[in-house]
């Protein structure tokens, strides 16, 4: 899981990961886990109407749901809006690592885009990435 982030607004993260999945997608199908929620308009479809991961987290679904709540928005790339107004610290320790659980259970490559957030649901993907990439 590469997990994409910056340390003010403004910097570009979403266009990064927007780019890199654009490269990647000529290859293999791309996730993007989108804490921002604007993957969407970034790459050009519309924003997801219906459940999201925030819904997710705050239900007792299985992990396996969770591939329900993608939005398909170019060939070979979905996007996972996490973009809700919720207490992020409210987030159950077990919903976080079941979240991890299936992001590292992916065949397909993870992008994140936590941008400057720093909520829970941002600190578990950042720590649990393989890759930190920052934007600035």
């Amino acid at each position: 899981m590469q997990v994409f982030f910056s340390t003010s607004g403004g910097a570009g993260t979403s266009v990064v990961v927007a780019a890199t999945a654009l490269a990647r997608s000529r290859s293999t199908s791309v996730l993007i886990i989108d804490l921002g929620g604007d993957q969407a308009a970034v790459l050009g479809c519309a924003e997801p109407a219906g459940l999201r991961l925030d819904d997710w987290l705050r239900s007792d679904a299985e992990p396996e749901a969770i591939a329900r709540l993608e939005l398909i928005a170019a060939e070979h790339i979905a996007v996972l809006s996490a973009a809700g107004s919720f207490d992020r610290a409210a987030i159950p320790a077990a919903r976080l690592e079941s979240l991890i659980a299936w992001t590292e259970a992916q065949s397909r490559p993870v992008l994140v885009d936590v941008g400057r957030r720093r909520g829970l649901l941002a600190q578990a993907l950042l720590a649990a990435a393989t890759e930190r990439v920052l934007v600035t």
